[in-house]
C-alpha cells in the first residue's frame, strides 16, 4: 500500500465498516496493511470486524494436526481446480484460502 493511500484509507475507516476475510488476513500485503490501519484505528477508535466463521478457519489453520481434504480424495470440488496442460490454453488453478479458485503464479 502506497502512502499516498493513507488518505483514502483513513476516510474509509471513518465512514464504513471494514470486515476483513481469511485470504486478506494471510495474504503477502497483510503485514503493509496492519502498519498503515491500525495508527487510522487507534486515532479513530474504530476496528476491523473478523467474523466468527474467519476466526474458526484461522483456528483450524493453525491446528498442528489439521490436514486439508485432497481434491483427488473425495474433496467435493468436482474437477475444479485440476492442472491443465500448458497446450490447453488454460492454466493450473489452486484453491485459495478462503475457497476461491484463481490462478497458480
Amino acid at each position: 500500500m502506497k502512502d499516498g493511500h493513507v488518505g483514502y484509507l483513513e476516510a474509509y475507516v471513518k465512514k464504513y465498516k471494514i470486515f476483513i476475510d481469511t485470504c486478506s488476513l494471510l495474504s503477502g500485503g497483510a503485514d503493509q496493511f496492519w502498519q498503515k490501519i491500525v495508527p487510522i484505528l487507534e486515532r479513530t477508535g474504530k476496528s476491523v470486524i473478523v467474523p466468527k466463521s474467519v476466526y474458526d478457519e484461522l483456528e483450524k489453520l493453525a491446528d498442528p494436526n489439521y490436514m486439508p481434504k485432497n481434491k483427488e480424495e473425495g474433496g467435493g470440488n468436482r474437477g475444479k481446480g485440476r492442472a491443465r496442460t500448458p497446450h490447453s490454453g488454460q492454466f493450473a488453478k489452486e484453491k485459495s484460502c478462503c475457497g476461491h479458485w484463481r490462478s497458480k503464479r
